[in-house]
């Protein structure tokens, strides 16, 4: 992490007692629908699958890529299952793919650099299946743009479960009421609260703009 400028740490400590609002060390932001988005995924289902039939595709998908998020099963391996069902078993690596066609909000990675240049830790917290956070980690870049990646997979646990959140926090061993999470997942925001962590609900893909305005409530002075 980058170390802060003393005129920095003057302005926080400032902010903190005259607001009484606790002094954030850590941003953890999610990833789909905060930091990036996969407008391409429906596509492809749609070119595979009856309109009618779209919905119970989807909730297969999801259905088997849940134990691959904690670490339990192999994506590859129950994406097969759920492809072979639908007599898709052909398409299997197009499916792959299409999990790794991700659209970076850029505005979102410069707050992410604005808030790292106030000397503040900005970590990555995502429910991800082993594949898919790799290429986010190295193809992507997320490793060298977030001081810590937090993917649940890895963890064993996933959001909302409150022990995904006390795991982390034991890992950057800060206070739950020094560290802010932002997500679009009203259950994974109510959950870090239960945790006790600054958390706020952030509209799916709602840009820049909106994440600075929510950094700026915490008395983190972004552009």
């Amino acid at each position: 992490m980058r170390g802060c400028a003393p005129a920095c740490g003057r302005r926080l400590a400032c902010f903190v007692r005259r607001t009484g609002v606790p002094m954030i060390r850590a941003v953890l932001l999610d990833a789909d629908g905060v930091v990036q988005s996969s407008p391409k995924f429906l596509a492809m289902v749609a070119e595979f699958v009856p309109e009618e039939r779209r919905p119970e595709f989807i909730q297969a998908i999801f259905d088997a890529e849940r134990p691959c998020l904690t670490g339990d099963a192999d994506f590859r391996d129950t994406l097969a299952t759920v492809l072979a069902d639908w007599k898709l078993e052909s398409f299997h690596e197009a499916f792959m793919r299409v999990f790794h066609d991700i659209q970076i909000d850029q505005g979102v990675l410069r707050q992410v650099e604005n808030i790292r240049k106030l000397g503040v830790m900005c970590c990555l917290a995502s429910n991800q299946q082993s594949y898919r956070a790799k290429h986010m980690s190295v193809v992507l870049g997320y490793k060298r743009l977030f001081d810590r990646e937090f993917y649940s997979h890895l963890i064993r646990v996933a959001k909302p479960d409150t022990q995904y959140f006390r795991s982390i926090l034991g890992s950057l061993a800060l206070p739950a009421s020094q560290v802010l999470f932002i997500d679009d997942s009203m259950p994974n925001v109510l959950a870090a609260s239960n945790a006790g962590l600054q958390s706020e609900h952030f509209p799916s893909n709602s840009g820049s703009q909106h994440l600075g305005a929510l950094l700026r409530q915490h008395g983190l002075q972004v552009a």
